[in-house]
């Protein structure tokens, strides 16, 4: 990696944050979106036998005539903002089993399907950041159902053979925070660059980007090589903890202003 792009650490440090922090990454995950689903159809279910039977008991016979295609609706309203609520409860409460761990060590981050890993602050590190929008190119899974304005802030740590990458989408507002600020040195990459435009492309269903070699053999190869690795093994945090975790780092003694 290049000294004028990689950021190097030695974690001895002395931190302003409370530690230890546990952050729960991934808090849309795979089954916490199935049970959503599940008790939005449930509850449109019950909504609208509620709203028809109340329907039905009205006064006006206007009302009872029309009383199913109200029910379909105000039932759908009445069952979306009641699965809002109850996401929100859940995505608070029913963890992914993943987390990252901020202590006086360093950063112990835990995963569902591989060993957990330490990034200690005893030893030495390279950190790479880089963001990307999500317009311009056809989106599929998580970010298909961000807003296409958002940006995305990644940022991985390699320690002897650990990597270690977080990152996180936010509004272009919150994202300029970490954008504008010249110790981050946030590369821009595009993804519009790794899908190739032809008509077999479009025709198929989203999915992730295909990094050519001759991209990773580019000037961008370390970011997209870590944009790749993302994929596999990212750990996404909200962008309220994406900001605690950088604060973290920022805080660590021997920060270089490269």
């Amino acid at each position: 990696m290049g000294k004028a792009e990689t950021e190097c650490y030695n974690f001895s440090m002395m931190t302003t944050l409370p530690l230890p922090v546990i952050l729960h990454t991934d808090r849309e995950h795979d089954k916490l979106r199935t049970t959503i689903v599940l008790i939005l159809i449930l509850l449109y279910f019950i909504s609208y036998r509620i709203v028809q039977a109340l329907l039905n008991l009205a006064m006006f016979a206007t009302v009872r005539d029309y009383a199913t295609a109200i029910s379909c609706v105000l039932g759908l309203v009445l069952a979306l903002g009641v699965t809002a609520v109850i996401e929100k409860i859940l995505k608070r409460t029913w963890h992914s089993g993943q987390s990252l761990t901020l202590d006086e060590e360093g950063i112990l981050a835990q995963y569902r399907h591989q060993n957990p890993i330490r990034i200690r602050q005893n030893g030495s590190m390279t950190r790479i950041n880089w963001t990307f929008g999500l317009k311009g190119y056809r989106r599929g899974g998580r970010e298909k159902r961000l807003p296409a304005k958002w940006v995305c802030l990644a940022c991985q740590l390699q320690q002897d053979d650990h990597r270690l990458i977080v990152y996180s989408y936010m509004p272009p507002r919150e994202a300029a925070v970490w954008l504008n600020d010249e110790r981050h040195k946030f590369r821009r990459i595009n993804q519009a660059d790794a899908i190739e435009p032809t008509l077999a492309s479009k025709l198929k269903m989203p999915i992730r980007p295909e990094v050519s070699n001759e991209m990773l053999r580019g000037k961008d190869g370390r970011y997209w090589l870590a944009e790749r690795n993302r994929w596999l093994d990212g750990l996404e945090l909200t962008h309220e903890d994406f900001a605690i975790f950088m604060r973290y780092l920022n805080n660590m003694e021997d920060f270089p202003h490269v």
